[in-house]
């Protein structure tokens, strides 16, 4: 599980565009990967700048999305986990 305390930030090869639908999409151009986030996981990325904690970026889906902390969490743990395993984002320092 990810510790709530930690920052995490975008990798600089990562292009990020919005969609329409307020979706986004994500590609990383040194392994080609392609990404599709939903709101909520746009959401996520918006907030992955260095700056916010886990726990930082999970009480802001709360207030934004009115849902319940530990389910916030999860969905957030869930993402961030994937965009590690990516090669997406990194830990801040």
């Amino acid at each position: 599980m990810i510790n709530p305390k930690q920052r995490l930030r975008v990798k600089s090869s990562i292009v990020y565009t919005e969609l329409d639908n307020r979706e986004a999409v994500l590609l990383n151009f040194k392994t080609k990967c392609f990404y599709r986030l939903n709101e909520v996981g746009a959401k996520i990325w918006q907030l992955l700048d260095g700056k916010n904690t886990i726990g930082e970026i999970t009480d802001a889906i709360v207030n934004e999305y009115d849902v319940d902390k530990d389910k916030a969490f999860n969905s957030v743990n869930r993402q961030i986990k994937k965009l590690i395993k990516e090669k997406m984002v990194e830990v801040a320092v």
